[in-house]
């Protein structure tokens, strides 16, 4: 009998928020589907990055209780929420500034979290659900010096870079 690889699921909250247009994801399904898909059995640790909206500071609190939950209740991520940032920018041509709140630490909170994984050997397969082009080398590492199964997890539209899809299986 062929043993299941250990797999972990790392999310980008931000990147699954963005892309997913508005429809509202049901987690436990889609835990259930990549672990499907992936032919790997459950996911030994699944994690959730993100960053907190201006405004209130508990707005999401419900949300991210959901996300904590075990199934059939939630579908039992860890959940890491990170601050915001601000960022200006000045127009070249009328130098008008502007100004706009962007997530600070997230990426390299998830780089860290696969990195960790795949070195200490707790993962066969990393799942990770982003698009951003700035995992490259994290992807890489992990891929090439570690020898681990990456699979990038991603829309159909043109939102995953091509420096991970060069990476990981797509």
């Amino acid at each position: 009998m062929t043993k299941s690889p250990k797999s972990l699921l790392i999310i980008d909250g931000a990147y699954l928020q963005q892309y997913s247009r508005g429809t509202k994801i049901n987690f436990v399904k889609l835990v259930e589907t990549l672990q499907i898909e992936l032919e790997g059995g459950s996911f030994y640790e699944r994690w959730y990055f993100t960053s907190r909206p201006d405004g209130s500071p508990h707005a999401l609190d419900g949300f991210f209780n959901y996300l904590r939950s075990a199934p059939p209740k939630g579908p039992h991520f860890r959940v890491e929420v990170y601050d915001l940032k601000n960022k200006a920018h000045s127009c070249p041509e009328c130098s008008n500034y502007v100004s706009f709140r962007v997530q600070k630490g997230v990426d390299v909170g998830i780089a860290t979290l696969l990195l960790k994984h795949a070195f200490i050997g707790a993962a066969d397969r990393i799942a990770l659900l982003a698009g951003d082009g700035d995992f490259r080398e994290a992807v890489k590492i992990a891929k090439d010096e570690v020898r681990k199964d990456i699979v990038i997890v991603g829309f159909n539209d043109g939102s995953v870079s091509r420096e991970l899809q060069s990476l990981g299986r797509v």
